[in-house]
């Protein structure tokens, strides 16, 4: 470390316990850069704000919203929302994106807590959208549009925060979906007050049911000394060394290597166990404590059949008999399965004060995730693979919000975190079976200062500015300058300028990882020490309004980005065998930009209808060529019924065109559309029961992973 990096730390360290000590900020402002679409929010200011107020595109989905859509799964609750995509990934979890990012420049938060365990621009957030609980969201807050400059690294694309209940009430609930592709039950409570403490916990079990899909890769054998046209070999190798294949039969034409292959995906039990306690000091302050257990035991099988196809299916037997084939198996199909033991505790404490200047927020949260995976023989039951990862993170953040004057509301903090990463995937191999572990370790520390400044009784004008050190990296500086002005009491424009950044995960630096994950095909991914920061400049504005029964919003925006952290894959053939070697990289400069239209209009009799469309360009500034994993469009036509005898129901479309993704190392694009519809039915006060489908027509498309018809059902006891 050089001296003046040095410096910069002790300063940083300085500002954050000066920060901490002046009594922090409010745990609930963590929410309000996300619009509410009833009322108030938290993530986008961190303070609390009325919707229409908040600079940012935002949009909260409620609890209410949740139980109408009978959403047993995050994934499932965000299939509604504005800009923002939700796709399966390969039937191992979802990617989730926001205009145009990717899933780990997406910050997911629960109650303000980071909640990432895995580091990888595959893996980040792709398994969190399935492991919330949903019977202890009290809401799901969305910021669209970069927020380093209050949140620091990873909210480049924007914030998810979940907003779990409280439990200064007593209350219950139990639930019970049933899918085609899984099963869940589950139940929260809560004593409400009990002298000056309250607890609340809850535990939930979910059961992913055993599906199968069926692939295959050829390698193309023609030319081989294989190859005969009436018992002569069409080139000069000697035919005898290689006849034993076909089991004495002449080939009339060329042939194949074919790996067809039966995967299915991760089955099995997951369990989640969370508790929380709060202790009222008085009735102005108060501690926090949470518990939060997860433990998923998964396995996936493959099995792997071996043949050779022929071009011309008319065979001649060498010996005469026999019949004509057109296929041969060349050995016993090859099973293999691999178990994950997924374990994860996470722990903390948070002290909530105000006084007459403002109120503030300290927390301490610690979280160890470890993460088993091993690969057997499905015959002999031998280990042929195995990676282990330790993933800890230990953060003390605090924040303060006070009033400075009439006019200005200020908000600062600061936050320091140190994360350990020790895996087999980031250690040295020589085989499948000799791995050796590596540790990493990178610290965080930042400082922030947001002022919300009240212009005038039509101008709300925001700038931030955070400042981050990474001990790999040194430290960044980011800024944005949020305003809302408003043109009447029914319609304002929105505008927003600043920068946003993401610095390399220790994966992304050191990953050096061989794996095995089917018969046929090996993956290796190698890390780069040398990568850069992730920056980018990011500029977004927009309209909105309402007038009677209806409302519109349009927005553009465009995040010039720097350095973007990607994977350079390369793949190749050999005799059936496919290799898939992946390095990270820095793509010099990249545009995305595109636009955000919404319209929503009341029909009367309990109906509504919202349309959603966004358009999305995403290239390579030196190449010119599209970037792969995202839509150019994205359409969605929602028609909402409600009436007041305890029906609601949602029926939308979902059309996707442009989505570009990479086969045998070209670029190639993707469309389809999907049909789906919800109906719930409140039996009393107090139940709930839900039936819906999605893909109703049944549309499948290898690419963005819809593989089918998925009917679910399910129920909500409230007491």
């Amino acid at each position: 470390m050089t001296k003046l990096q040095g410096k910069k730390k002790a300063i940083l360290g300085l500002a954050i316990v000066t920060a901490l000590l002046n009594t922090a900020y409010v745990e609930e402002a963590l929410a309000a850069e996300s619009v509410q679409t009833r009322d108030v929010m938290v993530t986008a200011s961190r303070t609390e704000q009325e919707v229409k107020e908040a600079p940012a595109a935002s949009e909260v989905i409620t609890s209410k919203d949740i139980e109408k859509m009978g959403a047993e799964s995050l994934a499932q609750a965000l299939q509604l929302a504005t800009g923002i995509n939700v796709l399966e990934n390969g039937m191992v979890g979802n990617a989730v994106s926001l205009r145009g990012m990717k899933t780990n420049q997406t910050l997911l938060l629960i109650d303000g807590r980071r909640i990432r365990t895995e580091n990888t621009d595959q893996t980040a957030n792709a398994y969190e959208l399935q492991r919330i609980d949903m019977n202890n969201v009290e809401r799901i807050e969305i910021v669209r549009g970069a927020a380093s400059s209050l949140y620091g690294a990873d909210a480049m694309g924007g914030v998810i925060n979940i907003i779990t209940k409280n439990h200064d009430e007593a209350w219950g609930k139990v639930s019970l979906d049933m899918t085609t592709r899984q099963s869940d039950q589950g139940f929260q409570l809560s004593t409400g007050k009990i002298g000056k403490w309250s607890f609340g916990g809850g535990f939930r079990h979910t059961k992913v049911r055993r599906l199968t899909t069926n692939t295959s890769s050829s390698y193309d054998a023609t030319g081989l000394p294989f190859t005969y046209i009436n018992g002569a070999a069409v080139t000069s190798a000697t035919p005898g060394a290689h006849f034993n294949p076909f089991m004495g039969y002449y080939v009339l034409g060329d042939y194949h290597k074919v790996a067809q292959k039966e995967t299915t995906n991760q089955y099995g039990d997951k369990y989640y166990f969370n508790f929380d306690a709060k202790y009222d000091i008085d009735d102005k302050n108060n501690l926090k404590f949470f518990v939060d257990y997860m433990k998923e035991d998964l396995q996936q099988n493959e099995l792997t059949h071996s043949l050779y196809t022929f071009d011309t299916p008319v065979l001649s037997p060498m010996f005469g008999g026999g019949t004509p084939i057109t296929s041969y198996e060349t050995g016993a199909p090859v099973p293999s399965t691999t178990k994950y033991d997924h374990k994860r505790y996470t722990t903390g404490v948070e002290y909530n004060g105000e006084d007459d200047r403002g109120d503030h927020t300290l927390r301490f949260s610690y979280t160890d995730f470890t993460k088993d995976q091993n690969t057997y023989d499905g015959t002999t039951g031998a280990l042929k693979d195995f990676d282990t990862m330790k993933f800890k993170t230990y953060t003390l953040e605090g924040r303060r919000t006070q009033q400075a004057n009439d006019n200005h509301l200020l908000t600062y903090g600061g936050e320091y975190r140190v994360e350990k990463y020790d895996s087999t995937r980031t250690g040295q191999w020589t085989s499948m079976l000799d791995k050796k572990a590596e540790n990493h370790t990178m610290k965080y520390s930042a400082v922030y200062l947001q002022d919300e400044w009240v212009a005038d009784d039509k101008w709300l004008i925001i700038p931030s500015v955070r400042l981050d050190y990474n001990d790999v990296f040194g430290s960044k500086a980011t800024y944005k300058i949020g305003t809302n002005y408003k043109m009447s009491d029914e319609a304002r424009f929105k505008f927003n300028i600043g920068t946003s950044y993401r610095a390399p995960t220790a994966s992304e630096l050191y990953m050096n990882w061989k794996h095995n994950p089917v018969g046929n095909i090996n993956v290796e991914v190698y890390g780069n020490p040398n990568l850069s920061p992730e920056n980018a400049f990011n500029l977004d504005f927009g309209f909105e309004a309402e007038h009677g029964k209806t409302s519109a919003k349009a927005t553009y925006f465009i995040n010039k980005v720097s350095n973007l952290i990607d994977l350079d894959v390369t793949e190749t053939s050999s005799m059936g065998s496919t290799i898939y070697k992946s390095y990270y990289t820095n793509v010099d400069r990249a545009t995305i930009q595109g636009v955000e239209l919404e319209a929503e209009q009341q029909l009367g009799n309990g109906f509504s209808l919202r349309g959603i469309y966004n358009y999305l360009d995403a290239r390579n500034d030196k190449t010119d060529a599209q970037l792969t994993g995202r839509a150019r469009h994205k359409v969605a036509l929602q028609l909402n019924y409600e009436d007041d005898n305890g029906w609601s129901g949602t029926l939308w479309n979902d059309w996707m065109a442009g989505y570009g993704y990479s086969d045998n190392s070209s670029r190639k694009e993707a469309a389809a559309s999907v049909l789906n519809l919800v109906v719930n039915k409140k039996l009393g006060k107090s139940m709930d029961v839900y039936f819906g489908c999605n893909n109703i027509l049944d549309s499948k498309n290898t690419a963005l992973n819809y593989d089918g018809r998925i009917w679910r059902a399910g129920m909500n006891f409230n007491f």
